[in-house]
């Protein structure tokens, strides 16, 4: 297990809706996330939701080429190909793997999915291959 001390997102349990916080774990072995802004950036008051573990993605600290943050289980391609690749957390480091390199640069990159909600994009690439 890594370090907690990341960006986090994931599924609510409750109504299934994505959100953005800090992660955390209780004694009971729930997961949460806890809101600290809002939608628009501003502070608020905590807020924890239980999450669906499965679902949890760390930010990786990158923006793809259009400003949109890369993500864990985001489904990637590159400019220079068409083809859709996962980030992964492998030996503590993102990867994406397809393209057989360690994720450190994302200028070349545009997010286009996740594993969640759209499996069919890694599924079109696997029928291809």
């Amino acid at each position: 297990m890594r370090e907690n001390i990341g960006l986090f997102k994931a599924k609510r349990l409750d109504n299934g809706e994505e959100v953005q916080g800090y992660y955390w774990t209780n004694e009971l072995g729930n997961h949460f996330i806890r809101v600290v802004k809002d939608k628009d950036g501003n502070f608020i008051n905590a807020i924890d939701f239980e999450i669906d573990p499965e679902t949890l993605c760390e930010f990786t600290g990158l923006t793809d080429n259009n400003g949109n943050k890369i993500w864990e289980n985001n489904i990637v391609k590159h400019c220079a190909e068409n083809k859709p690749a996962l980030v992964e957390f492998v030996k503590g480091q993102f990867s994406i793997a397809k393209y057989g390199y360690w994720l450190q640069s994302s200028d070349c990159f545009e997010v286009i999915g996740n594993k969640f909600d759209n499996p069919e994009l890694l599924e079109v690439e696997s029928e291809n291959n």
